[in-house]
């Protein structure tokens, strides 16, 4: 059963990760109102607040969202292209255009 505090849509764009001096990419495989999956090798830990930079697609403009650790996903190296490793993302804070993007088909 899915206890998400918001129904989750499949996207697939790039994103960079900045935290505590460390940048970091990342793709988003799923986003929602509330959260959002990044697959990505960064590993800061659970409750640290980052700030999200989602790439401008189309008509739709850079956004910086800020967002806290949720949980995170490891993998064995060998199992990395069966299970990606990533973070699980709470959103703390986001631009009315990130709402608009969810909702596009």
């Amino acid at each position: 059963m899915d206890n998400r505090a918001a129904p989750r849509h499949k996207r697939r764009m790039t994103c960079e990760l900045r935290y505590e001096g460390h940048k970091a990419s990342g793709i988003v495989l799923d986003l929602s109102a509330s959260g959002l999956f990044v697959q990505t090798a960064a590993r800061p830990e659970p409750g640290s607040v980052l700030q999200l930079i989602l790439e401008a697609r189309g008509d739709t403009p850079e956004l910086d969202l800020r967002v806290r650790v949720a949980r995170q996903r490891r993998t064995e190296p060998r199992l990395a292209a069966l299970v990606p490793p990533g973070l699980g993302l709470q959103i703390l804070d986001a631009p009315g255009g990130y709402f608009d993007l969810i909702e596009a088909q």
